[in-house]
């Protein structure tokens, strides 16, 4: 091989390192920005899982005293 094949193949080594380069960062930054829409999309779930919860909590709480009420108010004094 002559010298400038060796600087030919150089180039073209430089070259495809820097488009890998280049490819990683790109996958680097679709990463970073699918993490923060996946947490948000989690965060989101989470609170409507939580009022859901709280509601169900609420509703129990109130039947219970409802029927505390009814059961008090049916006895003889």
């Amino acid at each position: 091989m002559s010298k400038f094949d060796n600087k030919k193949q150089l180039r073209d080594f430089e070259k495809k390192l820097k488009e890998l380069q280049q490819i990683e960062n790109q996958f680097k930054e679709k990463y970073a920005e699918y993490l923060i829409q996946l947490k948000k999309k989690l965060i989101e779930r989470f609170k409507q899982q939580y009022d859901n919860f709280i509601n169900e909590i609420d509703k129990l709480k109130e039947k219970k005293f409802k029927k505390t009420i009814s059961s008090f108010k049916a006895k003889n004094w």
